[in-house]
């Protein structure tokens, strides 16, 4: 058999079966991938958070964009890999669906070029051609039946695929919307059905225009003008839809689908529901106008305001517009020319931040009133520009005015108490509690010692005194130290480098006694050497002196003493001075009975109208010699409302016994008066002739009698003040006698001396005379004045002193304030906290008292901040410390912030149960508060973990292990998931 060469198979022009085959394949794959991403998409679009449109509002609102994204570049890979492999499968099918057909195609050509084949084929030869076909069309039917049986399920496949996308796009929670070009709507899902309140029928065809505003549809669509496949979606914000239901803020994400061409196909929509976002912002914008915290940001940049609160309007009186119109000149406006320099520093310092550092600087500006007000303000670097420069700064200001107000108020109480240090003469200095150092001196003090300040600063006890009496004073010194008790020393014996021995009289003062470690000593000694010394020359003179110079003081409870009385009364009353220092009795037992009542009515009637006490009584002292004394004296109220007297008592035995002579025989009252040692005159009661004088009298007043006798008192000058002559011879024309009128005389040469006159008037060869007497009482009452005036000055030092050391007081309790209580929160600090826990826990050590700890922490406390921002991170803190302290009643309680975000509450005499019971109701008090918190992972509001220990403290624990079980706590109760409370269970004691 013969068969013919085979020909090259000519190319066919049709469009080739494999390319035919492979294109089903490949469509269903690209139907897949594209519904993967519009699902991721939507995934990414409903994870990701939202930016809030429109410019800024606030500056505390900080929203970002949704992540609306296109084809991933891992779906670019594996829709190309997909697309290769659908041809290379189609090619492969086609080669095999063919292969039977170009077997037939060569066979018949075979047996048209060899008719014999033919032949053959009708005679019934077997021939293998014919056998090859007959297989090969069986084979085809086979084929056609499976292509067939595939082409069926890849259908089904795809008709699932798009029920199941539908399905999908349907059940999303974004509104998802796809409109022509023009705006005309040609897919809505569930969401959007539900949003307008209508089915998608009656969505479907309709235009944005029948759902929008006129105003938002231009809004909305303006950007569509911007379309192109180098920008193919675009973000459209605060849009207000409108509908069946009520008004809802709709955030739309375009995305435009185009033509190879390049023309603009079909636009697919996303949408989210921003409203509860937008109500978010509009709150925190309230928040940021009504806090009473300036806030404000700056661009540095430009050096100008672009925001600020209106608080500034509350704080300096000018509106945030007027603040904005200054623009650069803001500051050197507004700024105290003395500060200015150094904003103008810290700003320059600030410009070269990172963002989120800050800056603190306290400075004067001038309010709208033209009163200059300090604030206090913190600047913190917010945004930074493309090229590296800070340019916007975010800052908050509060008005320290009157805490500044208080430092100079303070510094000037310090100033003053320093110039009353310097000024009185009392010695004062100061040294240090442990060293036992001279830390402060006075100009006394510098005098006392012989040096200057500046040496005698560091020095202590035996730099300055003898080695034995260094030691006794340092001793002394620890003793009441360790006391804390103050030490009056009544005399104290030094020797000065530049004075000499001098007496002092010392105090020595613990500083910070109390609850406190005395922290400082305080030395004040009054030089009291002079008045020593006229003490002792007034005891020696005293002692010389006829009679008793004494000080009588009736208490407020009607009781008697002599503070001070001369060695006469032993002669007088038979008693020793020391025997009625502290009370009178001894003396006034000794009176005559006969006399008693008269005295002490003598005395309560000069008590009560401080009138001079004059009086003579009888004294019947032990040794049974009855004697007649007279006393004088001069009364005076103190402030504590008891009557001192200061007066001179003598015995008048003889002269009474004169008087009683005289009245016996008229003979012998001529040489009584001529012989008497005091002065004594009479004078005619009518006219006020003298008619005789004693030698005393002459003596004391340097006359001789012919220039006496014969004239009137006014005549001879004997009187200094005329009305002290009117009112003797009042008292003697009414009274006819008087007895100890101090007054002041003048002797021949015009010297004034000072005595006590008493007269009485008497019948002398029948008509009424004058017989009077004088007792001069000028050196005793230059003492009595010298005395008082010492007296004074050093009372008045006294108070002076009284108040420095009340002004001391004063500021020392502002700043053990300032020092114990946190700034931001106003409870107490970390100091404050560990004080008071050593001073409870040694108090309750005493009585075996329970002591229960709570340590709290604010949960996720980090992501609050860089949710919110510091700021509002601040607030919060503010009212977490709050709620403690509203939670927290009694007064031995406390309340203290000891971290940044850590509080703790102290509660003595509170047992586990009980601290509990506290834990629970604040947990439940700031679930009430129900504070925000959407950056924390589970509760989306803030909230606290808590550490609970109790133990009855004692010698074999500490405070400090208390403090570390609380904490031991706390670490618990945030590994098992935080907003909860766990007990740290103590051993017995």
């Amino acid at each position: 058999m013969v068969f013919r060469q085979k020909q090259p198979p000519t190319r066919s022009k049709r469009l080739p079966l494999a390319w035919v085959l492979s294109f089903p394949y490949a469509l269903l794959i690209l139907a897949s991938l594209g519904f993967l991403h519009v699902w991721e998409n939507q995934s990414r679009s409903q994870s990701g958070p939202i930016l809030a449109g429109g410019p800024a509002q606030s500056p505390s609102t900080v929203l970002k964009a949704p992540k609306f994204q296109g084809s991933s570049p891992k779906i670019f890979w594996v829709a190309g890999l997909s697309v290769l492999g659908a041809v290379a499968l189609g090619r492969g099918l086609s080669d095999w669906l063919l292969r039977p057909v170009k077997q037939i195609t060569e066979t018949c050509e075979d047996l048209a070029a060899e008719p014999r084949l033919i032949e053959d084929v009708l005679l019934g030869a077997k021939t293998t051609p014919i056998l090859e076909l007959a297989q090969l069309e069986n084979a085809l039917e086979e084929m056609l039946d499976q292509f067939q049986r595939q082409w069926a399920d890849l259908e089904a496949q795809r008709q699932s695929s798009q029920n199941l996308c539908g399905h999908i796009l349907q059940s999303q929670g974004e509104l998802i919307l796809r409109t022509s070009p023009e705006g005309r709507i040609t897919f809505a899902n569930l969401a959007v059905c539900n949003l307008w309140g209508r089915s998608l029928e009656e969505i479907s065809g309709t235009s944005w225009r029948d759902w929008l505003s006129s105003q938002d549809y231009s809004a909305l669509f303006s950007p569509l003008q911007r379309l192109s496949k180098a920008e193919p979606s675009f973000l459209a914000e605060r849009f207000h839809s409108v509908g069946v239901s009520q008004a809802r803020w709709i955030q739309w994400l375009g995305q435009g689908l185009f033509e190879p061409t390049g023309e603009l196909r079909e636009i697919q929509w996303v949408g989210r529901d921003i409203s509860a976002l937008k109500e978010n912002q509009h709150l925190i914008e309230r928040i940021t106008e009504t806090t009473p915290t300036l806030l404000y940001i700056y661009d540095q940049i430009e050096n100008r305001n672009i925001y600020v609160n209106r608080s500034v309007t509350d704080l300096l009186g000018y509106s945030p517009q007027e603040v904005q119109a200054m623009g650069g000149n803001l500051l050197p406006t507004i700024c105290h020319p003395e500060d200015f320099p150094r904003i103008m520093a810290s700003q320059a310092e600030l410009r070269t931040l990172p963002v989120g550092a800050e800056i603190r600087i306290d400075y004067r500006v001038r309010d709208a009133r033209g009163k200059w007000r300090w604030l206090s303000s913190r600047d913190q670097v917010f945004t930074c520009a493309e090229d590296g420069r800070v340019h916007y700064t975010l800052g908050t200001a509060q008005d320290i005015t009157e805490r500044k107000e208080a430092e100079l108020r303070l510094q000037q109480a310090q100033a003053f108490v320093g110039a009353i240090l310097e000024n009185i003469p009392d010695i004062v200095y100061v040294k240090d509690a442990q060293s036992l150092k001279i830390v402060r001196v006075n100009q006394a003090a510098e005098k006392l010692f012989g040096q200057r300040r500046e040496k005698l600063l560091g020095k202590n006890n035996f730099h300055l005194f003898p080695s034995a009496q260094a030691d006794v004073l340092t001793r002394q010194e620890r003793q009441l130290l360790r006391a804390q008790k103050a030490l009056d020393i009544a005399e104290e014996v030094v020797t000065s480098p530049t004075q000499g021995i001098r007496i002092l009289r010392t105090q020595k003062i613990p500083m910070g006694s109390g609850e406190d470690k005395p922290r400082y000593l305080l030395v004040i000694s009054q030089d009291v050497t002079e008045r020593r010394e006229s003490e002792q020359r007034l005891t020696q003179l005293a002692h010389h002196i006829p009679g008793v110079i004494y000080q009588f003081r009736m208490r407020p409870d009607g009781s008697f003493h002599f503070p001070y009385a001369s060695d006469g009364i032993r002669d007088i009353y038979s008693v020793r001075p020391a025997q009625v220092k502290e009370d009178a009795n001894p003396v006034l037992d000794v009176i005559h009975p006969e006399d008693r009542e008269r005295v002490y009515g003598s005395v309560l009637d000069s008590a009560l109208s401080l009138a001079p006490w004059e009086c003579e009584y009888r004294v019947c002292p032990p040794n049974g010699r009855e004697r007649w004394v007279r006393g004088h004296a001069t009364p005076r109220r103190s402030p504590d409302g008891s009557v001192i007297w200061h007066g001179y008592i003598n015995d008048v035995t003889e002269r009474k016994q004169v008087e009683l002579a005289l009245a016996d025989s008229q003979a012998k009252f001529a040489t009584i008066f001529q012989t008497s040692p005091d002065p004594m005159w009479t004078a005619i009661l009518e006219t006020g002739l003298c008619i005789e004088v004693n030698r005393a009298f002459c003596v004391l007043l340097e006359y001789e009698p012919e220039q006496v006798i014969g004239k009137t008192c006014r005549e001879f000058g004997f009187w200094d003040n005329l009305a002290d002559l009117n009112y003797f011879r009042q008292r003697m024309m009414t009274h006819n006698e008087i007895e100890n009128f101090e007054v002041v005389v003048r002797t021949s040469a015009r010297q004034a001396k000072t005595v006590l006159l008493s007269a009485k008037v008497q019948k002398l060869g029948g008509q009424d005379c004058v017989l009077g007497t004088l007792k001069e009482i000028t050196a005793r009452k230059q003492m009595e004045s010298f005395l008082l005036a010492a007296k004074e000055r050093a009372e008045l030092a006294e108070l002076e002193l009284q108040q420095a050391q009340l002004c001391l007081e004063e500021a020392n309790s502002k700043l053990r304030q300032l020092v114990n209580t946190d700034s931001l929160t106003g409870v107490a600090n970390r100091r404050c906290f560990d004080q008071r826990l050593e001073q409870e826990w040694l108090r309750l050590q005493r009585e075996r008292q329970p002591l229960s700890l709570i340590v709290l922490d604010v949960d996720y406390f980090k992501k609050y901040n860089d949710f919110y921002g510091h700021p509002q991170g601040d607030r919060c803190l503010i009212q977490i410390a709050q709620a403690l302290s509203s939670q927290v009643t009694r007064s031995t309680d406390l309340v203290a912030r000891i971290g940044g975000e850590e509080f703790a509450l102290l509660l003595p005499n509170t047992p586990l149960k009980g601290a509990e019971t506290i834990a629970q109701r604040l947990q439940d008090y700031l679930a009430n508060l129900n504070l925000p918190h959407l950056g924390a992972p589970l509760y989306q509001r803030v909230t606290i973990s808590l550490g609970i220990t109790t133990e009855i403290p004692s010698a074999a624990s500490s405070p400090s292990a208390l403090l570390s079980r609380a904490d031991q706590a706390l670490y618990l109760a945030k590994e098992q998931g935080r907003n909860r409370s766990v007990v740290f269970e103590s051993a017995p004691a």
